[in-house]
């Protein structure tokens, strides 16, 4: 629950306008989610990382931790949907594209136009055949 509370309060902003762009690094071993405006520049001096063989959240320091973007895929992301577990495995789904709608007392409100689901198993190596027909 600690880590949900965190989350949240990190993500707090992304909630409240979806405008805002987060930079996804996809590593081998993990996903790292840096919450930036919509100039690039952060919003937060903390990011998210996701272990992709524990599924283990932690939020980490930028200062501390510095993500290393010459080792990683780097693109740009709207929010996170969530993570689901599937038979290959648990996979993130984000939002890559989103329309903005209208304002609501303030707040802008965005439609999700589209998704990628990004598997935390690089290969289907470890599932049966037929489980890789529906893969």
């Amino acid at each position: 629950l600690k880590y949900n509370i965190q989350i949240c309060q990190l993500f707090k902003i992304c909630r409240i306008s979806i405008s805002l762009s987060s930079f996804r690094c996809i590593f081998p071993g993990k996903f790292c989610l840096e919450p930036r405006g919509r100039d690039g520049g952060l919003v937060s001096d903390t990011y998210l990382e996701i272990d992709r063989n524990s599924g283990k959240l932690s939020l980490i320091k930028s200062a501390e931790k510095p993500i290393l973007i010459h080792d990683a895929e780097v693109k740009i992301i709207h929010g996170i949907v969530g993570i689901i577990k599937l038979v290959s495995g648990n996979a993130l789904i984000v939002i890559t594209k989103a329309n903005l709608k209208g304002v609501l007392t303030g707040h802008e409100i965005w439609a999700i136009t589209e998704t990628e689901i990004i598997p935390y198993e690089k290969t289907t190596l470890h599932l049966t055949e037929k489980q890789v027909i529906y893969f």
